[in-house]
């Protein structure tokens, strides 16, 4: 069964810091890292995945980590 790493993010450095240490683990250990977002509306929810996966393609560019398997996630909370 192949690990998974659950980050959550709120689009602060703080988070882009641990979406990127994620990424970096996930590739030494085969894991495969799931990015959570919680909006507090359900229209929010469009714009937050749009968003989220702009900071993600940036993060995979940071970790030297382009082919990482990264599942977003943007729930109403």
């Amino acid at each position: 069964m192949k690990k998974k790493f659950i980050v959550p993010y709120d689009f602060s450095e703080v988070a882009d810091n641990a979406i990127h240490h994620a990424m970096v683990t996930a590739k030494v250990v085969n894991a495969e890292v799931h990015v959570l977002h919680v909006v507090s509306k359900k229209d929010e929810i469009k714009a937050a995945k749009e968003k989220l996966e702009g900071a993600v393609e940036t993060a995979k560019k940071t970790a030297l980590a382009p082919d990482e398997e990264v599942v977003n996630h943007v729930r109403v909370g």
